[in-house]
This record gives structure tokens, sequence and C-alpha cells, in this order.
């Protein structure tokens, strides 16, 4: 059954919340919490792990909608940085796509979900793949004058990439293309896909060798070698075939993981793909002329060049964390996102020390100068770097006290191997408006002893120049309290809206990544919001007219009465409504038209059995909830 959330009901009109930035919420012991033998594999292929089966201003979002549009068991959409998987086409359709699995643990069914929005309705839930064997990882993007492709791989034999396209887009069948690597090298691996040209008939494919830890072979004496194919006709031929880009081959570096990496849909003939890991340089590669020569920029120069699990001991380092993004703007520059991260390797050996609440999203465009990774000023440590210049992301202080509200364990973070603020995605639109969108640790909601992750948006209208103060917390609704948000994937197209899919689950972490949580049911929700609510084209935000604060309450936990305090702008008609868990109103109170000024509303919640409830106040048509507990 589908399960639509349509942000017009009263307890949900406050979904989208937005913060004032503070990037100095992590308190420094826990930068300092390390997490010891993690292991090297860069990515999740053959490994199955066996488990057992509010804050400040609340903007009113009158256009965002949530729905689901597909389930899966299998929950490891991505190693670090996710595919391009959603697609906006011209006419209003949209195609999504996502990993799917439902049998565990070895998941013989995986393969490729999608699903089809026609304009007016999203399809039935998938129950198969697209595929037809074992697969994953799909890169999806428009092909021929209607069609539609998806490329993904495969984890035995030796039949390389699969690409499944169709001539007409949301129907009829499909046809598979096989694309394989190398002689002794066919099984290539996590691609990154994109199409242009005529009709969109050229492909345009990234991908990696099979690791010798994935059942590979070294190609050309890397362990993941990067390879770039080309085809001008549709895949009938390809007239680029497994090369790899100048200044990426074993002279520059010693291996490559799956997931490290990004690629940015097509402007024209300019292509651009990002590659980035905690272990070599953060670079970009581009070309102008449609892939037939690459240019190769250096971000950010690893601190340890040609670094060798073998060989290679550091002292502790800040690095990329591995997801990154980018995107090309409308005068053919690149933009790029990244998370940040802090690790060690102190010892010989395959494992190595991580920093897990390291915190911060990384930001540069072509004319920046590169970062630094040279001690003091390694300009990958975020206390380096520069507020709304290059460091445009972050956790937020969603109750709005100044202390970071979360657990406070290195045991409390799903284990993604990445920052606190991770998994971006960016997209800009013909008016140069750049959306940038990622996951991060959201305090104050939280299991017994983990702590979830919500998505965060921040804009920018002037192409990167300057960002908008507020962050807004796509997720922070009385819907999610129990929702772990993550591996979202932006379109890098969009209309009057912008288009999210994400997965969402009750358990933070993953289950194949080996966080111990039972295998269950893994959503695929797709969001759409209004660029008109975020104040596209005029780089305004909503600001409030009546209701400019309402406090935390106090005492929190209280058993009998509380008290919350809010600050109106100007006179307003004010109520307050308390919700359970579930959504059910179990408390309301009108104070009638209220004075500009100070007011204290006391609640008297003596009937209220124990447990966490959410309370909404409301000025006229704003209004801003809180969670507050009752003992």
């Amino acid at each position: 059954m589908k399960r639509i959330i349509t942000v017009c009901f009263a307890i949900l009109c406050s979904v989208a919340l937005f913060s004032q930035p503070s990037t100095k919420l992590v308190p420094a012991h826990l930068k300092d919490a390390a997490v010891s033998g993690i292991s090297k594999l860069s990515y999740l292929e053959s490994q199955n792990t066996q488990v057992p089966a509010e804050n400040v201003h609340g903007l009113k979002i009158d256009e965002w909608t949530e729905e689901v549009i597909g389930e899966t068991v299998y929950d490891l959409q991505s190693n670090y940085s996710s595919q391009n998987r959603l697609y906006l086409f011209e006419d209003g359709t949209i195609g999504g796509t996502w990993t799917m699995g439902f049998t565990t643990t070895s998941f013989p069914d995986r393969g490729t979900g999608y699903n089809y929005f026609d304009g007016t309705e999203w399809s039935d839930y998938p129950t198969a793949r697209i595929e037809g064997q074992r697969s994953g990882w799909p890169s999806y993007q428009p092909f021929g004058a209607e069609g539609e492709i998806i490329c993904s791989h495969v984890t035995a034999g030796t039949d390389g990439l699969l690409l499944n396209h169709r001539p007409v887009k949301g129907s009829g069948a499909w046809t598979e293309m096989i694309l394989q690597g190398p002689p002794g090298n066919e099984l290539i691996s996590w691609p990154r896909m994109v199409t242009n040209g005529p009709d969109r008939n050229y492909i345009h494919v990234f991908s990696i060798t099979l690791p010798v830890g994935n059942g590979g072979a070294l190609y050309n004496g890397m362990d993941g070698a990067l390879l770039y194919n080309r085809s001008l006709d549709g895949g009938v031929t390809w007239d680029i075939n497994n090369v790899q880009p100048p200044e990426t081959n074993i002279d520059y570096y010693i291996a490559y993981g799956g997931d490290y990496y990004a690629i940015a849909e097509p402007r024209g003939e300019t292509l651009a793909f990002l590659m980035a890991s905690k272990w070599h340089d953060l670079y970009l590669l581009k070309s102008t002329n449609n892939g037939e020569d690459w240019e190769k920029t250096i971000i950010w120069e690893h601190p340890y060049p040609f670094f060798d699990w073998d060989v290679t001991v550091t002292d502790t380092f800040y690095t990329t964390d591995g997801a990154v993004a980018c995107a090309i703007d409308n005068y053919g520059d690149v933009h790029v996102v990244f998370g940040l991260t802090r690790v060690g390797h102190f010892e010989i050996g395959d494992t190595y020390s991580g920093f897990p609440f390291i915190d911060g999203l990384g930001y540069w465009k072509e004319g920046m100068p590169p970062f630094e990774s040279s001690e003091p000023l390694n300009t990958m440590k975020p206390e380096n770097l520069i507020e709304d210049v290059n460091l445009i992301g972050w956790t937020l202080d969603i109750n709005g006290n100044g202390v970071w509200d979360v657990i406070g364990t290195v045991e409390s973070l799903g284990n993604y191997r990445t920052g606190v603020s991770s998994m971006p995605q960016i997209t800009i639109d013909e008016s140069d408006n750049i959306y940038v969108l990622y996951s991060s640790v959201a305090e104050t909601f939280q299991t017994d002893d983990q702590n979830y992750k919500h998505l965060n948006l921040r804009v920018s209208y002037d192409n990167g120049e300057t960002w908008q103060p507020e962050i807004y917390d796509l997720t922070a609704d009385i819907m999610h309290v129990f929702s772990e948000c993550v591996h979202p994937v932006m379109s890098p197209t969009s209309d009057d809206y912008i288009h999210i899919i994400y997965q969402e689950d009750s358990e933070p972490g993953g289950s194949v990544q080996g966080d111990l949580d039972p295998y269950g049911d893994n959503r695929t929700p797709y969001i759409k919001v209004a660029k008109s609510e975020l104040g596209v084209g005029t780089g305004e935000i909503n600001k409030p007219e009546y209701l400019d604060l309402a406090g935390q309450n106090f005492p929190n936990p209280a058993s009998t009465y509380t008290s919350i305090s809010i600050h109106l702008l100007n006179s307003a008609n004010v109520d307050m409504e308390v919700f359970n868990v579930t959504g059910q109103k179990v408390l309301s109170v009108n104070k009638g038209n209220l004075s500009a000024g100070v007011h204290n509303i006391t609640l008297d919640i003596s009937a209220l059995p124990a447990g966490t409830y959410f309370y909404t106040v409301r000025a006229n048509d704003e209004q801003i909830t809180h969670k507050m507990q009752v003992k």
C-alpha cells in the first residue's frame, strides 16, 4: 500500500524547519572519539553480513508532498556517493530507481527497483528487478527521443555492466545490452552513466575494475582501475572502450574503491566526473568536447601520496569522507560538494581508525583555489574552512539551545563510514540557483541508543557566491520522528519544484553494513519541494509575521504542568495542540487573540500517559512544533 503525506494537514504544515548556521555544535571531546579496526574495503558487494531476521521558526510549506514509491529489504544504496537515479523529464514525468532486494541474507533477487510518475500519479510498488540476473547500483538517464536507460552492475561471471533500455519511458519491454571490461577484468562495477547528444543517444560510462578483495584482479598494476567508455550510437558500438583517463593510472594512484565518485548532468558537450577518497586526492575530470579529451584538476592533494596499506603509516589527518557530488552550471563551470572526516592508519595492515563525529560539508567551484593538505593549515579540517564560502553544511541545533543534544557515543551513529553531515547532492537550475541536499545527524531524534539522520537543504541564489543563512530540515515533522533518512538523490533537472528520493528506515544504520539491526522493510519516499517556498529568484526567505519564537516547554520532562513561552511580533489568534507519536491529537488549548509581546502558555498534562509528545503553537497561519516528554 502506498503511503502518501501531503503537507496541508495541520500537524505537518511546519514540516520544513530552518536553522541559523552553527558549525560549533559538535563538542571537542566527541571530535576526538575514534573507532579502530575499520576494514579497508571501500565497498560492500559480495559481503552479506549475517544479522538477526524544533526548534527555531517553522517555515510553512504549502506545496510540499511526500509519497513512498517503493520498498526494499536490502538497505545498502551506496557505499559512499550515490548514482544519478532520479530524473525529471521535460514533459513533467519522472523516473526513479534504487537498489532493491527482499530475500535475506544473500539477496539473490537483488537488482534495480524502478517506478514511474506519468504526470498524475506514481505506479504501484515494483516487486521484481529490471535485470535478468543479480545486480545493483543503477544509474538512470533519458535515452532516445522518448525513452530511458539504466546501467547497473552484476556480481558474478564476466557479463560486466548491464544496460537496460526501452524506447518509451514508463512502459514496454526492456532490452538489455552488456558492456564488458578489458580481457581478464570483464567484471567492471559501480558505474556512473550519463547520456547527451541528439535524442540523448550518446552514452558515457565511468566504472572501476573489480578489486581483488571482491574477487577481481589487478589491471595495469591497479587494484581497482578507473575506466571510461563512450558510445555515439546508443550502445551498438563503443568508440572509446575501457580507457583509463589521463593522470589516473598507476603512475598517479595505486587503487580506487567503489562509489568514491560522482558524475554531473552534461551541459551540451561539457562533461564532469569527480573522484574522491579518504586515501587519495580529490580531483575533477572535465571534458569540453564530449569525452574526446579530459583535463584533470586536483581540488585537494592528499598528504600521503601513493597510500599503500602494506607500506604507509600515518598520523591522523582530515580528508574527504568519499561521499561527493558535482554539477555543471550554465557557464560550463563545475561545482563540487563533499563530506569531511578524519582518519589514521597507525600500523601496517588492512584496517584503519576513523573519527565519526567530524562534521562539515565542503564546497568548491572552478575558479576557487585548491584546498590545503599540510598542517597546520589543513583546510580539510572544518575549523580551518570559511563558513558560507567553502564550508556550507553542518548539523543543526534543532531545539535552539546552543547544545548538541545527541547520545554522544561512537556506537550511537549509523555505520556509514562518513561524516556527521554527508551523502551530498547538488542541482543547479536555469537561473543559476544552486540547491545542496545532504543527510545529517539530527539531535533529539533518536532510539534508546542511536541517533537518526535527517535531510537538510541549503540554497544559493547567485551561483555559489553567497549562501542563504537558513538550512532546512526537510524531515523534521512528526511523521519522521522514528525515521532514518539517508542516501538522498536529487534530480539534476527541476521545474517549479526540487525533486528528491531517499531511503527511509525505522532503525539508524544499515543491516548490510553490519549495524546489527534486523533486516526489515526500507522505504523509498519521493519528495517535491516548491521553489517558491524557498524564495527562489529573490534570495529572500519567508519571514514570520506573527510567531517569532515558541520556546521549549519547561519543565521537560514534566508530569503535571508545563509552560511554553512564545513571542508574537504582532497580535494574533493563538492556539496550541498536543499530539502523540502516532499523530493523534490528545490536547488542545485556544488562547484567543493575544497582543504583540511575550506570553506564557501553561498546559495541564496530568492526564497524559508517560511518553513522547509533540506540541504545536499556532499564531494565525504560522506555527512551530517541538517535542516534549511526559513522565
